[in-house]
């Protein structure tokens, strides 16, 4: 391993660290059964944490290689945005905004707002019934997921015209 990608990591992304050690804590705290949990929650914990540094060290080298073929981050990440976004014009904005938003970031945005009106719930002592809550969840999850990618899509568009039309 490289001593100087770990220092940068950990550098950039102890934030991020500190939040996912606060939601393991709680994730703990809350558990029904916290003596069983807690190696399961930990598991989980240690595979994103391997995973997003093995990302994070592909993305460096990858820049040093790209530094020494003359290539610059912002003129690769251009090109890969014009290739990614051409390819999801192509499948259309109602995929786009269904799919791409009402189910994938949906999925995100249910785990954030499911959990944290679980914890809410419990920390107000207020009853929950837990169908309803995962209900609500939902369909707030997929409605905010569709919104956020409709607007991504008028945003992107805006982008990619700029990028592909010099006179735009």
């Amino acid at each position: 391993m490289n001593i100087h990608i770990i220092k940068d990591y950990l550098k950039i992304r102890l934030p991020s660290i500190a939040i996912t050690t606060l939601t393991f804590s709680l994730l703990l705290r809350y558990s029904t059964n916290a003596k069983n949990d807690w190696g399961i929650i930990l598991v989980v914990f240690l595979i994103g944490f391997i995973q997003d540094y093995f990302q994070f060290k592909k993305k460096v080298l990858l820049l040093a290689d790209l530094k020494e073929k003359g290539v610059s981050e912002e003129e690769f990440n251009t090109s890969a945005f014009l290739r990614n976004w051409e390819e999801k014009r192509k499948n259309g904005i109602l995929k786009f905004t269904l799919i791409d938003g009402g189910v994938i970031l949906a999925a995100v945005f249910l785990f954030i707002i499911g959990f944290g009106g679980f914890f809410i719930m419990i920390s107000l002592s207020i009853p929950v019934e837990i169908g309803t809550l995962i209900g609500y969840s939902c369909l707030i999850s997929a409605l905010l997921g569709m919104s956020a990618n409709l607007f991504l899509w008028s945003v992107n568009e805006k982008k990619f015209a700029r990028l592909t039309n010099p006179l735009h």
